[in-house]
């Protein structure tokens, strides 16, 4: 049985930003296109929008960087899903894709992920699943940072509701960021060409979190201390972003991230394509893919 986010069928997966904190490695790969572990690190961004069962993709990327990513994702098929792909000229802001990508997202509900956003946690798929059940207004996921003048910091009232909303606040009045997934009712495009037409320069994903907030239809749900949302904005971070994967997946004997197993699990793949994939890698995740399918969809939990 095919699932699906019950109001969310179609996102939106920003790739086309990370160039200068990354330089001079992202000259020539697209940030979204490294190595964290055994994976890019767009898998982990793209396995949050399947595990909400969403399937129909649309990957924004610098116009340059587009072959690259089609080599690597093609048109979605080997996960169960249908990826499609926007140019978004440099300098571009993730928030300008929804005017880009108003054919793609017509009257439909959309989510949006950063292309380097990685979060884990236990119990992650149910979250994303309850969210998509809301359609209306907008869905915000929050997370304590050690710095929150690096971020987009949320205030909540004592009861959850949100008070504020800043972007590098220089005195936080919290220290919740919001972390780089969104849902958005079908509002998010009028809102979006509202905003560029008084911002033509450019406007930001808080910007469209605030006029959500000022109609009071904006919802933060902020990830519990069993979550975490790692850091990629240096090569540093991108460093222990790939220690943790690699001591969870040993520890574990399970893949995070690993699209094919999430289709199979969720139903967007059979096992038979499964172990099609799995023939066409000579190495250990394809021998991984291999197990999956021989132990049958429904006999171990799918990681986060």
């Amino acid at each position: 049985m095919q699932e699906s986010g019950a109001g969310f069928q179609k996102a939106i997966l920003y790739a086309g930003g990370g160039l200068a904190e990354l330089y001079p490695v992202t000259s020539a790969v697209p940030k979204c296109l490294l190595p964290v572990y055994d994976k890019p690190l767009i898998y982990y961004s793209l396995s949050v929008l399947m595990l909400s069962g969403i399937r129909r993709v649309a990957v924004v990327t610098r116009p340059d960087d587009q072959i690259a990513f089609r080599r690597l994702l093609g048109d979605g098929h080997e996960f169960g899903i249908r990826i499609e792909y926007l140019a978004q000229e440099a300098p571009g802001s993730p928030a300008e894709s929804f005017v880009a990508a108003r054919d793609f997202i017509g009257r439909d509900n959309v989510a949006m992920i950063l292309g380097d956003c990685l979060i884990y946690g236990d119990g992650l798929q149910r979250l994303l699943t309850e969210t998509t059940r809301r359609v209306v207004g907008a869905t915000v996921f929050a997370h304590p940072v050690s710095s929150p003048e690096r971020y987009a910091i949320v205030e909540l009232a004592d009861d959850g509701t949100p008070r504020s909303i800043e972007e590098q606040p220089e005195h936080p009045k919290s220290n919740l960021a919001t972390t780089g997934i969104f849902f958005y009712d079908r509002e998010v495009v009028d809102i979006a060409a509202g905003l560029f037409a008084v911002k033509p320069n450019g406007f930001s994903i808080t910007d469209i979190n605030r006029r959500y907030l000022a109609n009071g239809r904006l919802r933060v749900r902020p990830f519990g201390r069993g979550f975490a949302w790692l850091d990629t904005s240096s090569h540093a971070s991108l460093t222990a972003a790939a220690n943790f994967i690699e001591t969870i997946e040993s520890t574990h004997g399970l893949k995070i991230a690993c699209l094919e197993e999430i289709g199979y699990r969720k139903g967007f793949l059979s096992a038979a394509e499964v172990v099609e994939a799995a023939a066409r890698m000579n190495n250990a995740y394809g021998r991984y893919l291999q197990k999956i399918a021989a132990a049958g969809p429904e006999l171990q939990s799918m990681p986060d």
